[in-house]
């Protein structure tokens, strides 16, 4: 368990993780909103950019018909504006879980950051498999190895700080829990 994250109380750094989170991921959001407005000038602009082009390795010659690049960058769009969108919600739900020290609202950025560092570190395996395979210069499979790494350390300090406060915060509800209450809370039934 982590009992400060550089030098800062959990608490602190939760709520600058999840401001910071929310901020970038509802402008991610509206950058895919705005692109899902422009999708027929971007593709447009592309697809005449690249000699009416956009090389695709499984399609026979290399050609694409322009739906069928529109349709597959709509999909991706989708994809990242439901992921984005999800993402900062779950940022507003660690900031606001964190103010409430509800261990429960923690959850959902958890879950989320958790398995985008399994998802992390399969892409870390397989780009340095990739670039073993590829013949690539010693230097360049060690440096990015290095980086790599490095990204991977801070994003799982960062995750295991906010699981450190969800025990704390979920040790404190328990605790809470075990107290009794004192005075007369519920109503009082007797014989008539």
């Amino acid at each position: 368990m982590v009992k400060s994250f550089f030098g800062f109380r959990l608490n602190t750094a939760a709520l600058f993780i999840g401001w910071v989170g929310g901020i970038i991921y509802l402008i991610s959001a509206i950058v895919d909103i705005v692109c899902l407005a422009n999708l027929d000038y971007i593709v447009d602009h592309f697809y005449n950019n690249t000699n009416n082009s956009i090389p695709f390795p499984d399609i026979p010659d290399n050609k694409t018909d322009l739906q069928t690049i529109k349709t597959v960058l709509l999909v991706v769009l989708i994809v990242y504006l439901v992921l984005h969108a999800q993402n900062a919600l779950s940022s507003i739900l660690l900031v606001i879980g964190t103010l409430k020290e509800r261990h429960l609202y923690l959850v959902p950025w958890l879950i989320n950051n958790g398995i985008y560092i399994w998802y992390f570190a399969l892409v870390l395996v397989g780009m340095i498999i990739h670039l073993i395979n590829l013949g690539a210069a010693a230097g360049d499979v060690i440096l990015s190895l290095v980086l790599s790494v490095f990204a991977f350390v801070i994003n799982f300090y960062v995750w295991l700080s906010v699981y450190s406060l969800y025990k704390i915060f979920q040790s404190a509800t328990d605790q809470q829990r075990l107290i009794p209450q004192t005075g007369n809370l519920h109503p009082s039934y007797t014989r008539i």
